[in-house]
C-alpha cells in the first residue's frame, strides 16, 4: 500500500478505473462538511484526524 503523494500518476489512475469497473465499493466518510464549513473541514485535519472527511455541495 501507498501514501497519497497528490502527484497525478497515469498508471495509477489506471488501476484505479479498474478496480471502480470491476465491482461496487463503498467509500466510508468519518464527517461530512458543507462548503460553508470548509475552514472547519480544514481544521479537523490538521488536528490529526483519523478518517475520510468529505465536503458537500450548499
Amino acid at each position: 500500500m501507498h501514501g497519497y503523494s497528490a502527484n497525478y500518476d497515469s498508471e495509477l489512475m489506471e488501476v484505479l478505473n479498474q478496480l471502480i469497473d470491476a465491482e461496487p465499493f463503498e467509500v466510508h466518510v468519518a464527517q461530512t462538511f458543507s462548503l460553508d464549513q470548509t475552514v472547519e473541514a480544514h481544521r479537523t485535519l490538521d488536528s490529526h484526524y483519523i478518517g475520510r472527511l468529505a465536503l458537500r455541495p450548499n
